[in-house]
């Protein structure tokens, strides 16, 4: 039913974050091409120039999770830093870094931009990320408890993640 009120609204209002939501919807439903589908008309949608840095958080989440392009990551969240140095653009740079390789850099950017700068779900999953890799497992218990808490706010496909933590 939420694809198909999707699919009506897209008729009217093109905007690229909902292929994105039918994408997630898809894969949720097991529909891999379906959400290949969703995900590459987002990907089209994007490169629109008017867009400017609209979509950069959203491209950051794909690089990062879903095309494992750890290097663009990188270059988007530290141009995100510069436009907005915020503890979101400061995470996504950690992670980025994380997920690259760089676990001393990410921890860095962590302790000094988002620890205790912000209690918004999605990040402290960053932080967790971080720490884990570090060893710091008890905070990373500490942050587990939040996260569970927060499964409404970040969505059925996140409390797998949270578990594995």
């Amino acid at each position: 039913e939420a694809l198909r009120i999707l699919d009506s609204v897209t008729k009217g209002y093109d905007a690229p974050d909902y292929y994105l939501l039918k994408a997630e919807i898809a894969g949720y439903l097991g529909d891999e091409i379906q959400r290949l589908e969703n995900m590459d008309s987002y990907f089209q949608k994007v490169r629109n120039p008017d867009y400017g840095d609209m979509y950069n958080a959203y491209n950051l989440n794909l690089y990062v999770n879903e095309t494992h392009q750890y290097d663009k990551a990188i270059t988007l969240a530290q141009k995100e830093v510069q436009n907005r140095p915020t503890p979101e653009s400061y995470s996504w740079l950690a992670f980025s870094y994380l997920k690259n390789g760089n676990k001393e850099k990410a921890k860095e950017l962590i302790d000094t931009y988002v620890l205790n700068k912000t209690f918004e779900p999605a990040l402290l999953y960053h932080v967790a990320k971080v720490y884990k890799a570090h060893g710091e497992l008890d905070k990373v218990k500490e942050l587990k408890g939040e996260l569970i808490g927060a499964l409404y706010e970040l969505g059925p496909n996140m409390e797998k993640q949270i578990q594995e933590l």
